[in-house]
């Protein structure tokens, strides 16, 4: 089978590592893949996926980087389909939904069956809601994340949906084993942290969401984080939170750490090409996101043996393997303060509990597991010849 992947850049976002992983995944299983990329390879961590696909033998077209917006991509796109009519177009997040449906249209003929993936049970977000129901027309297949995402998605198109929707949970490159304590003392000194400090890591983007302009409308929350942090541990100094991520809010965030008091002991430690040095270093990982899809970091997360904590929400309630995670409401400091203080004053019985779950998570949320359910959904789309072809 012959995949093509759509995406607007690499870089250090969740969606572009699953779908450089996916890509990685599906060449492992003998397809051919080819990435499309509308705006080159962005940040270390973009580099560290180019180098991954390119180890994969998995040609990138586009990294030497134009802007998203540039004519030219859908130029290049079009001919690129024309030339090597893939048996799959998937596009990945929305400038790319724009550009495959485009084309679409002026590499009619090519036997291709394009699809798409959505991330986040916010299928508005800062779209018009009327070029969101245009481009379902454009797509034989929606892949969903989780049912949460597909129940969004179906709920917002109603009887105007045209294309069918699947749910596929995310897969991620978790590891096989749980962090040691020789790897969380190695990691300690590589971030300049106290070997026994109490360390409370979070990873994500640092960017507002749909609803404002402010720190109160970031999806990831890390706001509610930071405040949290420091009702909990405002006095004591051998506790450390570690935020991995960057973005527009990062110097908001920084000064209110300060103005709470704990940017002494808080790490802004921005973009990273892999996320383990910051999880082999944690004791707990705390993931209070305001909404999401299925975010892959809390798998990474598990998979360590580290207990998680995050915040209760359709799309994280349904991957909580059970009592080594601790779900807390939606921009409740107190709660998710309440919550790290359970977690440092119990740690052996929450890391007991979190070693036992990582094993199961990692059967669930394999990427080779991932890489088969989607083979499935992409044979399944394909017409009858292209099925026999491949």
């Amino acid at each position: 089978m012959k995949v093509l992947q759509v995406l607007p850049n690499l870089s250090a976002g969740g969606a572009e590592g699953f779908v450089t992983n996916l890509g990685v995944g599906m060449a492992g299983l003998g397809d051919e893949v080819k990435f499309f990329l509308l705006a080159g390879i962005r940040g270390e961590r973009g580099r560290v996926l180019f180098s991954r696909l390119r180890a994969a033998g998995i040609e990138v077209i586009g990294a030497e980087g134009l802007n998203v917006r540039s004519p030219m991509n859908l130029v290049r796109l079009a001919g690129l389909i024309r030339r090597w009519r893939p048996d799959i177009v998937q596009a990945n997040l929305y400038s790319a939904e724009v550009l495959a449906a485009a084309a679409r249209v002026l590499a009619r003929g090519s036997g291709a069956r394009y699809l798409r993936r959505l991330t986040i049970s916010d299928i508005r977000g800062y779209r018009h809601a009327g070029a969101v129901r245009l481009l379902d027309r454009f797509f034989h297949r929606t892949i969903a994340c989780s049912p949460v995402v597909a129940e969004a998605y179906e709920d917002f198109m109603g009887a105007g949906r045209r294309s069918e929707i699947v749910t596929i949970p995310n897969g991620g490159l978790l590891k096989q084993s749980v962090t040691t304590e020789k790897e969380k003392e190695r990691a300690r000194k590589s971030l300049d942290l106290p070997g026994e400090a109490f360390v409370v890591a979070h990873i994500g983007r640092m960017y507002r969401g749909a609803g404002g302009p402010g720190l109160e409308a970031m999806q990831k929350a890390q706001d509610v984080l930071i405040k949290a942090f420091g009702e909990a541990f405002g006095d004591a100094s051998g506790c450390w939170l570690v935020l991995v991520g960057d973005g527009p809010l990062r110097g908001e965030l920084e000064s209110l750490a300060r103005r709470l008091g704990v940017d002494c002991r808080t790490l802004f430690l921005g973009q990273q090409p892999e996320p383990w040095p910051a999880l082999k270093a944690a004791d707990v990982f705390c993931f209070p996101s305001r909404y999401e899809g299925l975010p892959n970091v809390l798998p990474e997360a598990a998979s360590c043996g580290l207990p998680v904590i995050a915040s209760d929400i359709p799309e994280i309630s349904d991957l909580s393997p059970g009592e080594a995670w601790i779900l807390t409401p939606v921009d409740d400091v107190g709660d998710l303060a309440g919550a790290l203080l359970r977690v440092r004053d119990d740690q052996d019985q929450f890391h007991r509990k979190a070693r036992e779950a990582a094993r199961e998570l990692r059967k669930v949320f394999s990427m080779d597991a991932c890489a088969r359910k989607y083979r499935a959904a992409y044979e399944s789309v394909l017409s009858p010849a292209r099925r026999k072809k491949g």
